[in-house]
């Protein structure tokens, strides 16, 4: 039996095509909504990126800033530290072929020099110190060194000449005694023994871990 449609078949078609047109329209929107989406993700993510390669590059640019503020305040000491021998380790034997020379020069009296054990100290960085170098370490060594004088001056002279040996020597203690109370002044004895405590000071820039856990 075929049944009459209240709406003509031209009808039907024109609402067929119409809502293709509809279901066309809704998957392009859809499209279109979920690509927006994913650009505005991905361009999120990039921002993201960005800001944080930003504040990377701001602290890298803070440090190097901090960093040659620091060179700049320090290098002349480094420098100098460098001339001076600080940064260089211990040559015993050549410490005590500077004494040698130093009492040929002053024509001293014989010289005894003992040279002690080395310590180790790990020295720290400030807490406040925004850039905290690398460790490093102060290795100590005691000295004692006993001799004659004709008198008391020849003491600034010697302590001058000790002063440039390489290295870093802190006087800790100096005693002069008369040998002989009321006996008048020779010119071939020694009327003065000098006996005098040092430190011998080297600073080691590249520590092992021994080192620094503060003993050999």
């Amino acid at each position: 039996m075929k049944l009459n449609l209240p709406i003509s078949g031209a009808d039907l078609n024109l609402l067929r095509n119409a809502a293709i047109i509809a279901a066309g329209c809704i998957a392009v929107s859809v499209v279109i909504y979920l690509s927006a989406q994913f650009i505005d993700e991905r361009n999120s993510f990039a921002l993201n990126q960005a800001t944080e390669n930003l504040a990377r590059v701001r602290t890298s640019i803070e440090q190097i800033s901090q960093e040659e503020a620091t060179i700049v305040r320090y290098i002349d000491r480094y420098f100098l530290a460098v001339e001076a021998g600080t940064l260089d380790d211990e040559d015993r034997l050549g410490f005590l072929e500077n004494i040698a020379l130093v009492r040929e020069n002053l024509q001293l009296f014989p010289v005894t020099v003992e040279l002690g054990g080395q310590s180790v100290t790990p020295l720290q960085y400030s807490p406040d110190d925004p850039l905290p170098g690398e460790p490093l370490t102060l290795r100590s060594s005691a000295i004692s060194l006993q001799t004659g004088l004709l008198h008391e001056q020849e003491l600034f002279r010697l302590m001058a000449s000790l002063s440039n040996i390489t290295g870093l020597l802190q006087p800790t203690a100096c005693t002069l005694l008369e040998q002989s109370p009321g006996v008048a002044f020779s010119q071939v004895t020694e009327n003065v023994r000098l006996d005098c405590s040092f430190i011998w000071y080297t600073i080691n820039l590249s520590p092992d871990a021994t080192e620094l856990a503060g003993g050999f």
